[in-house]
């Protein structure tokens, strides 16, 4: 309702006495009728004005001699309009002259005219009387209706609206039925209320204030939503309808002020939700309230049910955005553990993000060690663990990562996955090669024959090839199980990586032997000829025996002893020596470097080859070696013919 400034009202009186009508909202100019002259009149007595075109109301502040003018311009103009109308509206023609006119029949025109007009005037009062009572009745539903008193209101516009009347003065119908439009849905609310039917009246109170806001029982309808909030019982207000309706206040159509506390309210809904299973709308209600009122007496309760709730999952990252829900100590740990628990039995993937989320955002937490337990345990772990290295705050925790690494190497070697499997033990006995694990890491590296596919590439790693026992012990292991397989190549290799590597190991002297052995094998399936065994050519004086053997060939060879005890030894290339081709020589050339090599006595499996090219074939022996005796032999190559 606008107040009309001293202009506008300026305007309005000027308006006035000019015979017209000017809106001061629409600015609509309107002729005077007699009807308006008598609203208008109605209107200033009661300080309001009515706008016959919008039907704005404005509160008028009107002086008595306002109201003095006004009542002398109304008093005359009516005057005016109650003679010169019926006149000008009901003037007979003028006679018409003609030879048969009788005077009988002009007395009877002008009878029926007199009655025409005794009609217009019993009609005129009667709609005068009736513009009367409208006015009134419409005066007092509209000072109910201002109150929120739509039962008096209804009651007061019902008389209007069903009135009957001849012409319509003053427009009163259309605005009572108007305001009454409005009070009705308010009445019902308020029936409601009354009944006791606080939930239905909370709901009917809320979509009145929807349909008609801005209007003067919108306003009202807040108000007793403000006032069943603050003063009736939760419980009472409850319910599907209301609690999806009025889902947050004070972010929806109501607009609440802050002063009013929606806790209860809020808790309320909850439990609601909650019965009806419906958990989204229980997670909200919860959410709203520990965001809005964190310290108030039913958060504890409010942040239970929260963490309980089954959506809470899937809500988790929302409630981490909401920096005061966040800053509850023990709120957030609990349902991403509990989430993690769960996503366990079908999203190992989504469980493995929670459990992450937590040691990293909440590392000392007392659930930090049962996550981590989960956390290592959970194979889809394995496949982020790049990123996890990445991440400082876990990669600090001084068991999870050892932990993880040794776990999903084991279980990538239930898939036969020994690539994956051996990327996992290695780092873990890189980054924590004193941790406790590297003993199983060692022992499972030693127990998978698979490794030896691997053992030159974890040589170059050099914390691992540093470790005392791991490579000679897997380097033996494979050169064992290759000799069970008859692959003499790759045993040979193992054992001669071995040796060159690790000639002080105590595994030495079983290597050196294996390497023998292996040697004869392989020289035995390849062989290019028998050596026959060496003349003896002296005594030893002791209780050994003796071998002496010159290299006469420009080819650095190996010499291999395989029996009571073993010796691979390599003698350097004649420089001065050739190969010979047909029949070699008859004695020995005696001219390249001599190896001495003194041995236990008994029967020799000998093999002598060529470790300079590749295309000579090994030559192997059965010797038998007397105690204290000396035997001599030379070896030359010669070249078969094409």
């Amino acid at each position: 309702m606008k107040v009309l400034s001293g202009d506008e009202k300026r305007d309005y009186l000027n308006a006035t006495f000019q015979k017209q009508l000017l809106c001061p909202k629409c600015r609509a100019v309107f002729s005077f009728e007699e009807g308006v002259i008598s609203a208008l009149e109605n209107g200033i007595r009661e300080k309001v004005v009515m706008c016959p075109n919008c039907h704005s109301i404005y509160q008028a502040q009107v002086t008595a001699r306002d109201v003095s003018l006004l009542d002398d311009v109304t008093h005359r103009f009516t005057q005016q309009k109650q003679v010169a109308q019926p006149i000008q509206k009901f003037k007979p023609e003028s006679p018409k002259t003609t030879p048969h006119t009788h005077s009988s029949k002009r007395r009877r025109g002008l009878g029926f005219v007199w009655l025409l007009a005794l009609l217009a005037i019993a009609l005129f009062g009667y709609s005068a009387v009736r513009y009367s009572i409208d006015r009134g009745n419409y005066r007092d539903g509209h000072q109910a209706y201002l109150r929120a008193d739509c039962e008096t209101a209804i009651s007061h516009f019902d008389k209007v609206i069903q009135g009957w009347r001849f012409v319509d003065i003053g427009g009163y119908p259309n605005l009572a039925q108007q305001e009454k439009t409005e009070c009705l849905p308010f009445q019902a609310a308020a029936d409601r209320q009354q009944d006791g039917d606080l939930c239905a009246a909370l709901v009917a109170y809320a979509d009145h204030f929807s349909r008609y806001r801005g209007s003067v029982l919108a306003g009202a309808a807040s108000d007793r939503v403000t006032f069943l909030l603050e003063h009736a019982e939760p419980s009472a207000l409850a319910c599907w309808e209301s609690c999806e309706r009025i889902a947050t206040p004070r972010e929806g159509e109501l607009s609440l002020q802050d002063e009013v506390d929606l806790a209860a309210f809020y808790f309320a809904c909850g439990q609601v939700f909650d019965t009806l299973n419906y958990p989204q709308g229980a997670f909200t209600m919860y959410e709203s309230l520990l965001s809005e009122y964190p310290n108030h007496s039913l958060a504890r309760e409010a942040e239970a049910f929260l963490i309980a709730n089954s959506v809470a999952c899937d809500r988790v990252n929302s409630l981490r955005k909401n920096s005061t829900i966040a800053d509850r100590p023990n709120l957030m740990p609990a349902p991403i553990y509990q989430c993690g628990q769960a996503f366990e039995v079908d999203r190992v993937w989504a469980a493995v993000a929670m459990y992450e989320l937590l040691l990293t955002e909440y590392p000392d937490h007392s659930l930090a060690a049962e996550v981590e337990a989960s956390f290592v345990e959970n194979p889809s772990a394995c496949e982020r663990v790049d990123s996890l290295r990445e991440n400082s705050t876990i990669a600090r925790r001084p068991n999870l990562m050892p932990t993880l690494y040794y776990n999903c190497g084991q279980e990538y070697e239930k898939q036969s996955n020994w690539a994956k499997a051996k990327a996992m033990y290695e780092l873990l006995l890189t980054e924590y090669p004193d941790h406790s694990l590297a003993a199983e890491v060692e022992a499972s590296f030693l127990e998978n024959p698979s490794a030896c596919e691997m053992v030159d590439l974890l040589r170059k790693n050099s914390t691992v090839a540093e470790r005392p026992n791991l490579l000679p012990t897997l380097y033996y292991n494979c050169g064992q199980e290759y000799e069970k397989q008859s692959n003499w190549a790759n045993a040979i290799a193992m054992y001669e990586d071995f040796l060159s590597g690790y000639p002080s190991h105590s595994l030495a002297s079983e290597v050196e032997a294996a390497l023998a052995r292996s040697i004869v094998a392989w020289a035995r399936a390849t062989s290019g000829g028998e050596i026959p065994a060496p003349e003896r050519s002296g005594s030893t004086g002791s209780g050994f025996a003796e071998v002496v053997i010159q290299n006469d060939s420009p080819k650095r060879l190996r010499i291999v002893f395989s029996g009571p005890e073993s010796r691979v030894a390599e003698l350097d290339a004649c420089s001065s020596c050739t190969n010979y081709t047909g029949a070699g020589p008859l004695y020995c050339p005696e001219k390249g470097p001599i190896g001495r090599y003194t041995l236990t006595p008994g029967q020799y499996d000998v093999v002598v080859e060529s470790v300079s090219d590749s295309g000579t074939r090994p030559w192997t022996g059965d010797w038998s070696l007397g105690r204290g005796n000396q035997y001599h032999s030379c070896f030359f190559i010669i070249e078969l013919g094409p």
